[in-house]
């Protein structure tokens, strides 16, 4: 493990760049991927062998928290297998978490706990848990809640819970047509122990923008928007959020994230068209959609960076918020690339 922590911790680096861009996929993982699931969890959390070796906890991780959970949507009620505790216990009990409520567990009208060894039910449950397990130290508790839960908001709000960064990637997983989904979260590795991103530049410091009336700039935030704008159409919320990215990075590969994520194969062109704005500087704009997902990706190209303005909302888009989304890229001047 000590060995493999800058690997690791450079992972997570490169992996804040592009979290933003990905941050949450509402698609089933593939059948193949579905069959290898327990290998591809085991590999993900810990595997047994290096939580038997990793006896003492790491300098870098000591006070650090992780959460790891199973939500289970079922149609009259949706269930929660949540774990959290210091980030070296989760780890040494992730293989042990996986088999027991992953593996091995069964579903009648609620899941069946039978297999699961006397000695690790705790007596401690409070209000609206079903039932509280201890693996050796690491607390798992089963909550129950009505049926249609937000999996989102209900990861955000753990996410709050361990103060973690826009920034910092998370590990979700749907499986089994999205009604059963895994989720690993990690407090970022304070930044003089680990390699962390730069955060990205103002707005002002790169861009010229006139007022612009129909689109209200949002409270700045520590995450890899440079900055991000709202507006309202017909009661539906659309964002736009300002992102700046190296030039040196591949655009098939930035291209590439989003198209994966929404399931849409790599070798396959996205529609395009060019747009130019009053300052007669050049834009690409890509569309990207399937069933349950609509983005509108703007890039402009310089020597240095990539200027990405990324439209999002409800699938799919009203072409209002497109026109809106047009204007504010023509009204748009970039003054340092």
């Amino acid at each position: 493990m000590k060995n493999k922590l800058p690997v690791l911790l450079s992972f997570i680096a490169l992996f804040a760049v592009v979290a933003f861009l990905i941050r949450f996929d509402p698609d089933p993982i593939t059948d193949q991927e579905v069959a290898n699931l327990s290998q591809a969890i085991d590999t993900v959390f810990a595997s047994r062998e290096q939580a038997q070796n990793n006896t003492q906890s790491n300098p870098a991780t000591a006070n650090l928290e992780s959460i790891m959970a199973i939500i289970y949507r079922r149609p009259d009620a949706t269930w929660f297998i949540k774990a959290r505790g210091k980030t070296d216990l989760v780890n040494q009990q992730a293989v042990e978490f996986n088999r027991l409520f992953v593996d091995e567990l069964k579903f009648t009208d609620k899941p069946d706990f039978s297999h699961i060894p006397k000695d690790y039910l705790s007596g401690s449950n409070e209000q609206m848990r079903i039932a509280t397990f201890n693996l050796n130290g690491l607390e798992v508790s089963v909550t129950r809640l009505g049926a249609n839960q937000d999996v989102e908001s209900n990861i955000q709000r753990w996410r709050g819970q361990l103060n973690m960064p826009e920034s910092t990637p998370q590990f979700v997983k749907f499986l089994d047509n999205n009604n059963t989904v895994l989720v690993r979260l990690n407090q970022p590795v304070p930044q003089q122990s680990a390699p962390q991103p730069p955060q990205q530049e103002k707005l002002d410091e790169f861009a010229e923008l006139p007022e612009n009336s129909n689109w209200t700039a949002m409270e700045a935030s520590a995450g890899m928007a440079s900055a991000t704008f709202e507006q309202s159409i017909d009661g539906q919320s659309y964002q736009v959020a300002v992102l700046r990215l190296p030039a040196n990075v591949p655009l098939e590969t930035i291209l590439g994230i989003w198209k994966e994520r929404l399931g849409i194969a790599a070798e396959q062109s996205l529609p395009t068209e060019k747009l130019t704005s009053q300052s007669a500087q050049e834009w690409n704009l890509f569309t990207i959609q399937n069933d349950k997902n609509h983005i509108v990706i703007a890039m402009l190209s310089g020597t240095n960076r990539y200027t990405f303005l990324r439209l999002s909302g409800p699938a799919p888009l009203a072409a209002k918020s497109i026109d809106e989304f047009k204007q504010l890229i023509s009204d748009l001047k970039i003054t340092s690339n």
